[in-house]
């Protein structure tokens, strides 16, 4: 099975702040499907954003840690 995962990195301070982290993020993801197939895409960004993002697609003010979409 085939596990396309995309790392996007809006935050830099994900990068500064976490060693490795597109590679620890992919192999976590792949960990995670296990023997499924599918494209994951990981948005690494700011608190304001994930509130912008909650606000838009989910009627929260407020930021998560995690957000998803099928």
């Amino acid at each position: 099975m085939t596990v396309v995962v995309d790392v996007e990195i809006e935050d830099e301070a994900w990068s500064r702040d976490v060693a490795d982290v597109e590679d620890r993020v992919s192999r976590a993801v792949i960990a995670a499907l296990g023997d499924r197939a599918g494209s994951v895409v990981v948005l690494l960004t700011d608190d304001a954003t994930v509130r912008d993002l909650n606000a838009r697609f989910r009627d929260k003010d407020a930021p998560t840690n995690v957000l998803s979409f099928p």
